[in-house]
């Protein structure tokens, strides 16, 4: 299995290059994500892919992001 850091996760190139992860389940783990400010979608993502490491570049939105994941992640 090959492990994945997605930089941009949010954006269309991350979100196309997710699709192929999906697609292709079982062959690729998901070890990082990385995101600009979309918070809604990296917590959408966090929940799907249980990333080992997550990265958002907007660091007033981190509580906002905290606040939008269940407790199990």
């Amino acid at each position: 299995m090959k492990r994945l850091t997605i930089i941009g996760s949010t954006g269309s190139i991350g979100q196309n290059t997710l699709q192929v992860v999906r697609h292709l389940s079982g062959q690729f783990e998901v070890f990082a994500l990385a995101a600009r400010s979309s918070v809604e979608l990296l917590a959408e993502q966090i929940e799907v892919f249980r990333p080992k490491i997550v990265t958002l570049t907007d660091g007033a939105r981190v509580d906002e992001l905290l606040r939008g994941l269940p407790r199990r992640v």
